[in-house]
This record gives C-alpha cells, sequence and structure tokens, in this order.
C-alpha cells in the first residue's frame, strides 16, 4: 500500500500543476478574446454538426491556432486538453468555452456573486494599444494635448463622433488616411504634429491603423483633469457666498399660488405630458423640469425652494404626486369639488389678495432727471393726443401671459414706440423704462405708461387702487407723470339740441357717421363699449 501511495504522488502534483498552468492560459485566452471581440464557440461548432459539444484534440488545438489566431507552446496546448479531455480522444470544446465567456466564478456559491467578478483586463491606454514613447516625446504629447483639448471645449467637438463612420464594426481601428482626412485640428496645427499623434495612437500589432478611441479617451482624461483642477479654485468663492433667506413652505406656495392666479396659468399642462397613464405621479427629475417652466421665472423660485417642494409632495415609492400639487395651487379662490356642494357661498377674492408682495423699491431720480422726465411725458401726451392714438390695444397685443400679465419686455416696449412713431432717445428710453418698471420681473407696466401720456385711457395700473370718483372742479392733477384732467362745465346739456348740433356737422362735411363706429364692432352687434364711443365721436371733429 505505502509503494502505491508513494506512486500516486507524482500523478497528483502532476496533475494539480496542470491545473495551474491551464488557469493562466485562459486567463491569457480570454483576454485576447475580449481584445478582438471573438465568439470562441462558432469556431468550434464548425467540427461538431451534430452539436455534441465534443471535438478532437486535433480539432480542438487546430480552432486556437488556425482560426483564433492564439500562438500557444505545447505545454500549453497539453494543459489545456488534459482539463476538458473526456475518455478516448475527444475534448469538450463547450465547456472550455463557457469558462472564457463567464463573468464571474460560479465555484464559489456562498458569496455575493457581484463580489466574484472576473474583471477584464483594460484594453485602452495600455501596451496593448498603445505605442511607448520617451519621456520628451510625452511632454511634447500632453503640450499638444493641452492645446487640443481647450480647442474641442470651446467649440465641442467630439472625436469619437469624427471617426466612428469609419469604424463599421466599432472596434475602435481607422486606417492612417481616414486619421488625416477628419481630424479636427485647429487651423494651425502643423502637418509634423499631426504625424506626431498618428504615430502615438497607431496600433502595436496591426500595422497602418490607428486606435481613435485611445485618442479621444486621452483628451475626455485631460479635460476632466482641468475642470476638477477650476472646481478646487473656486470652492473657496463659492463658499463666500451669502446665505439666501429660507422660506417657510406655505409661503413658497402662498408665492406660486399668487403667480397662477394673477396670470392664468394651468400647471398640469406642464407635467401631464410626462405622465402618460393620467395616474398624477411623475419623476422628482420631470417635477423639476415642469414647476421651473410653469412659475419658475415668474415666482423667483430658487433651487432649493423647488427641491423642498418635491419633497413635500414625494411618496414611498419615489414619485412625486404632482396632481396633488396643482389642486392645491390652482384651486385657490374656491374649494375642490364645487359641482358637488351646491349650498357653498362663494365670495369674490379682494383685488389685493393676490397682489405682488415684493414692494418696488422707490426711483431716486434726480432734479435734472424729473425735469427731463417731466418733458419727455408731456410730449408724449400732446403727440398723442394731435393724433388721437389707442395706444392700449397696440401694446396689449404684445403681452406675453395667458391671462394678460400686463407687461412686456423693454426690447417690446422700444419697438412699438418706434411703431407708433413716438420717437424717444436711447436716454430717455431708459428713464422711461426704470419710471414704469414692474416690480416682479423687469419688465415694463405698459397699462400704467399708457395712462400717463393717453387722456382717453381711463384705466388704472396694476400697482395703484382703482380712481375714486370725485367732483369733476375737485380733480387736481398728482402727479407730473398722471393725464391732466380738464374741468368741464356744469351748464345742463339739452339732448335734441346736442342731436341737431351734430347733424348739422355731419351733414355739412358729408361724414359718413356709421363707418367711423363700424371699425370697433367686428361682429356688427350693434353695441360699443363707453369709452370706445367717446373716441369715436370724437374723431368726427
Amino acid at each position: 500500500m505505502l509503494q502505491v501511495e508513494k506512486q500516486a504522488e507524482p500523478h497528483h502534483q502532476e496533475a494539480a500543476c496542470t491545473f495551474n498552468c491551464s488557469e493562466q492560459v485562459e486567463d491569457a485566452i480570454r483576454t485576447t478574446v475580449q481584445t478582438k471581440r471573438i465568439r470562441v464557440s462558432e469556431f468550434f461548432q464548425d467540427f461538431d454538426r451534430l452539436r455534441s459539444g465534443f471535438i478532437t484534440k486535433s480539432q480542438f488545438i487546430r480552432c486556437l491556432d488556425q482560426n483564433l489566431n492564439i500562438k500557444l507552446t505545447p505545454d500549453d496546448y497539453y494543459s489545456l486538453t488534459e482539463k476538458y479531455a473526456i475518455q478516448g480522444n475527444m475534448v469538450n470544446y463547450k465547456l472550455f468555452c463557457d469558462f472564457i465567456d463567464q463573468v464571474f466564478y460560479h465555484n464559489d456559491v456562498s458569496s455575493d456573486p457581484s463580489t466574484r467578478l472576473i474583471p477584464p483586463h483594460k484594453y485602452l491606454g495600455t501596451i496593448r494599444s498603445v505605442r511607448p514613447l520617451s519621456s520628451s516625446s510625452e511632454y511634447q504629447l500632453q503640450a499638444l494635448l493641452e492645446r487640443l483639448q481647450r480647442y474641442y471645449q470651446f467649440r465641442g467637438i467630439s472625436l469619437r463622433k469624427c471617426y466612428e463612420d469609419f469604424d463599421k464594426h466599432h472596434v475602435g481601428l481607422i486606417t492612417v488616411s481616414q486619421f488625416f482626412r477628419s481630424f479636427p485640428g485647429p487651423p494651425d496645427l502643423e502637418q509634423s504634429e499631426i504625424e506626431f499623434l498618428a504615430k502615438k495612437y497607431e496600433d502595436p500589432k496591426r500595422p497602418h491603423l490607428l486606435n481613435y478611441l485611445n485618442f479621444h479617451q486621452d483628451v475626455q482624461n485631460f479635460r476632466k483633469g482641468c475642470i476638477d483642477a477650476s472646481k478646487d479654485m473656486l470652492q473657496p468663492l463659492l463658499l463666500k457666498e451669502p446665505a439666501l433667506p429660507e422660506h417657510t413652505l406655505e409661503e413658497i406656495l402662498e408665492k406660486v399660488r399668487a403667480i397662477v392666479f394673477r396670470n392664468g396659468i394651468r400647471t398640469t399642462e406642464f407635467f401631464k405630458d410626462h405622465d402618460k397613464l393620467r395616474s398624477g405621479f411623475i419623476t422628482e427629475n420631470q417635477f423639476i423640469c415642469g414647476l421651473s417652466m410653469a412659475v419658475g421665472r415668474q415666482a423667483q423660485l430658487c433651487r432649493k425652494e423647488i427641491l423642498r417642494l418635491a419633497e413635500h409632495y414625494r411618496q414611498q415609492d419615489g414619485r412625486v404626486a404632482y396632481k396633488d400639487f396643482c389642486n392645491q395651487v390652482e384651486k385657490a379662490c374656491c374649494p375642490s369639488s364645487l359641482e358637488n356642494s351646491a349650498d357653498i357661498f362663494i365670495t369674490m377674492p379682494l383685488k389685493t389678495c393676490f397682489k405682488s408682495t415684493k414692494m418696488k423699491p422707490k426711483i431716486e431720480l434726480t432734479p435734472d432727471e424729473e425735469e427731463r422726465a417731466r418733458k419727455v411725458v408731456d410730449d408724449l401726451r400732446r403727440n398723442v393726443s394731435k393724433r388721437r392714438l389707442m395706444m392700449y390695444p397696440y401694446f396689449k397685443d404684445y403681452d406675453r401671459g395667458k391671462a394678460y400679465s400686463r407687461t412686456m419686455t423693454k426690447s417690446q416696449f422700444a419697438r412699438m414706440l418706434h411703431f407708433l412713431s413716438l420717437e424717444v432717445s436711447a436716454e430717455n428710453l431708459k428713464l422711461l423704462c426704470r419710471i414704469f418698471e414692474n416690480a416682479d420681473s423687469g419688465d415694463v407696466n405698459y397699462p400704467k405708461f399708457v395712462e400717463a401720456v393717453d387722456e382717453d385711457f381711463h384705466h388704472f395700473s396694476e400697482e395703484s387702487e382703482p380712481p375714486k370718483r370725485t367732483p369733476m372742479a375737485t380733480k387736481v392733477q398728482q402727479s407730473p407723470f398722471q393725464p391732466p384732467e380738464s374741468i368741464r362745465e356744469q351748464a345742463p346739456v339739452h339732448l335734441d339740441e346736442l342731436m341737431a348740433r351734430i347733424r348739422h356737422h355731419v351733414l355739412v362735411n358729408r361724414l359718413r357717421i356709421c363707418e367711423y363706429f363700424q371699425d370697433f364692432d367686428p361682429l356688427r352687434s350693434q353695441s360699443i363699449f363707453r369709452s370706445v364711443f367717446r373716441y369715436a365721436r370724437s374723431s368726427l371733429t
């Protein structure tokens, strides 16, 4: 028995050596297969027509040598064939292919598979795909990459997109002529520098082919290093920024509710495109994007306030109940399900209920600016009165709000003044924009401007209260920017006498009085507003 055991020891040692050598050979084969992106089983199946999973040893060696182009020593071939050999001269190639293509070690079933992954060997940036250069050449390459990185980042150029059309099989290789043909370099780059790059990124095992993915990866890594360095430089500056005042959740909702009510915004329209099934839930990112588009600018919501709203309406599964948010901000003046409760009495909210809480700072003008502003407004008022312009409809066409926000941009304001032939210099235009600026958005409050220059416009601006009815004789001009109010005579006027005077005027001047009123009645309803009637009647003179 001892003699038999002694004779068996060399056999076990030889089997263990063969097993260890075969694992090293398999790792080398797996790396080569992943580099060339080869499906190993397809080459062995040509010799196995019955798909039994077995081929002869000579066929197995021939596939590795000729088809896969893998050069191994006789000892390596012997270790592989001995490991996967069965009785006779057959080799189990199916088991070999499964071991080459596996992504984790399956022998150990007690631990987590994610901790037993077989990491593939790196291909880009290694000796397998890049030719090594001297230290001086590497320094020259770094300077060239820094120069190219600034050029590509400024113009938004992607190297990978420039060469993908030539790489039909997506292996990362192109020819030298293709590299020169589509090289997106700056115009001051010399030909010798492009040749230097071609030499650097030429594939070490495939002559006349370049690995453009290595070039792309080096540029991206260089750009990432520059971005990280800039972040480190800006970090001390970011810490010195003053902290913004924090608002409670109720204050944020009240601010959003006021903007939705005043501008007539339908917040549901900004969210339901992301909710195809109309379930009332969307992702947090979709809620943030929709809220920013709906009221982000008008309500002046910061990123922190939007995230606080998203956190308040977030569900357990991570989604946001946008329907509850829309119901809470849109139904600000009436309760929900009002159609089912007929006995509820609803009162109209006050005009100042949803008024902007942001007070406009008082405009401080120098005496010279006040005199210049008074002169500009008087000249505009005189021009409008002389030409009998109805200014409000022209300005209202530029109102970009869904429910008439009563504001227009400063460029639109200047364009409309030029369209109405109300020429104002650039300095005077800036002064007018300062005087009639809206407190919330910074745009121009055009009703307030029209009220100042048009005597026939008896509307009041959003920021002011309605004009109180006072006796005509006691009305006094309150501001140099408000229209002067004429004092009428209190003598009684008889209707028959007035109609006789108008009839005589029409007969003498041969006027078609109907045409003066039909322009303001497009539906031919035979009725117009009183202000429009006064304007049309005054145009008869």
